[in-house]
């Protein structure tokens, strides 16, 4: 009786990612490095799902986003705490939000308004 290559792999990516994740949190390693082992798993991961259900194709652009939508649904459901960790821990940048400069009619001097404003500018 032959060992379907797929079941075994959905069977161990949970066990997978609790050991990955287990090992980011012992190894204190760097953010960066723990970002890239991280991430590398749900690469590889991906990757090997693919090749076991020999879904390649041959071409590199189509392949390529095979093994992206493969990771994303991976990080939904088998990699999920892989997935938790990578968007606790990964650093983003906070901008504030901008805001446009608009002269307001409550800036002017007293007495003038908005097009007199403009109006005398042009002089």
């Amino acid at each position: 009786m032959p060992i379907d290559q797929q079941a075994v792999l959905e069977s161990a990516l949970p066990a997978i990612a609790f050991l990955v994740s287990y090992i980011i949190q012992q190894m204190h390693w760097s953010q960066a490095a723990n970002m890239t082992v991280a991430g590398s798993t749900v690469i590889l991961a991906a990757i090997a799902s693919l090749f076991v259900e020999h879904k390649f194709t041959g071409n590199v652009l189509g392949d390529f986003l095979l093994v992206a939508s493969v990771a994303a649904a991976l990080q939904g459901g088998a990699l999920a705490p892989l997935a938790q960790w990578l968007k606790a821990n990964v650093p983003v940048k906070s901008t504030p939000p901008r805001t446009p400069l608009v002269s307001r009619a409550s800036s002017l001097p007293q007495g003038q308004n908005w097009t007199a404003s403009r109006d005398n500018t042009k002089k």
